[in-house]
């Protein structure tokens, strides 16, 4: 996928100037999965089926699982078929603002486990740009890297890919501005 090994360049590039990667592309294998789900067999059949889309192309607005689709219809599609009652599609915009709704509840970020959703953005005062990604593993204890997260990434990943990046608890790594503006759970995840 040329997106990326245009990261693992830009990771490579960073690393030898002596600077922690902005972004950097992570192979996860299933035992890591199984062992990321705590025995939680729910959460263990997400992270498999979510697993499966590696490698899909990110296309904004597009909604296949095995053709390409964008980040917050990833998360939605992905959650839908493994029977999880996250009720109807939010874009990234309403996924910021949810405080309990369509099967979502929204979470303290030092309560989040694998599975949660991070959802980033900003308004610039014209337009609202957003992200949101599945929480793989938070403090990076059973996967060695600390913010490993799984989206459907635009721009230099291009694709359905788990990444790390520096400052994944504050901000996203494309742009500065967007900040972390929403933690949330699917009802019956944990």
């Amino acid at each position: 996928m040329a997106g990326s090994f245009a990261l693992m360049a830009m990771a490579a590039k960073s690393s030898d100037a002596g600077m922690e990667p902005a972004i950097s592309v992570v192979n996860v294998d299933e035992k890591q999965l199984k062992r990321l789900a705590r025995g939680n067999k729910k959460l263990e059949s997400l992270l498999l089926k979510a697993h499966e889309s590696i490698g899909v192309e990110y296309k904004w607005g597009a909604t296949s699982l095995k053709r390409g689709l964008d980040c917050s219809n990833l998360t939605w599609k992905l959650f839908r078929s493994e029977g999880f009652d996250y009720r109807g599609y939010l874009n990234t915009r309403g996924l910021a603002a949810v405080e309990e709704r369509n099967g979502l509840c929204k979470i303290d970020y030092k309560n989040a486990k694998a599975g949660d959703l991070l959802v980033y953005g900003f308004n610039d005062g014209r337009k609202w740009t957003g992200h949101v990604v599945i929480l793989i593993d938070r403090l990076g204890k059973i996967s060695g890297h600390k913010g490993l997260v799984l989206g459907a990434h635009g721009d230099e990943v291009g694709s359905v890919e788990y990444v790390t990046f520096r400052g994944f608890d504050k901000k996203y790594f494309k742009q500065p501005e967007m900040k972390l503006a929403n933690v949330l759970r699917v009802d019956g995840l944990w």
